[in-house]
């Protein structure tokens, strides 16, 4: 087979071969970070990094408190976008602010959930 010259190609089969060429170049990059253990070094650096730990237990629930403070105005920030948006935009509401208001619920609750169960680690005197 043989392939045309580009300007007498159609846009489909030009956009099939892009997709080609994007496509091989990154098998071709995947192929040499695996070859050349560049992967294996990127996860090694990453458990490099020490996990965040505070200095004592009060320092630890005034961050928590915090958070849940930033996650409440989150929170408000969205449904208050979203009002606005309901406002602007009256095209299939209710229904699409229903949508934003469960995904808005959703992202609460869940975190919320990782805020109560955050328990960073006291810092050690010296840190290595």
């Amino acid at each position: 087979m043989q392939l045309k010259p580009l300007n007498e190609m159609t846009v489909g089969q030009r956009f099939i071969l892009i997709i080609v060429i994007v496509l091989i170049i990154l098998f071709a990059m995947a192929a040499f970070g695996y070859f050349t253990g560049g992967w294996d070094r990127a996860d090694a650096q990453a458990r490099l990094v020490r996990p965040a730990c505070v200095t004592d237990e009060g320092s630890r629930e005034r961050l928590r408190s915090m958070m849940f403070e930033a996650i409440d105005e989150g929170f408000k920030t969205q449904i208050s976008h979203l009002y606005l948006t309901m406002i602007k935009d009256v095209q299939d509401q209710p229904q699409r602010a229903a949508v934003g208001v469960n995904n808005a619920i959703s992202a609460f609750t869940i975190a919320r959930i990782a805020i109560l169960g955050w328990d960073p680690p006291i810092c050690e005197e010296k840190q290595k």
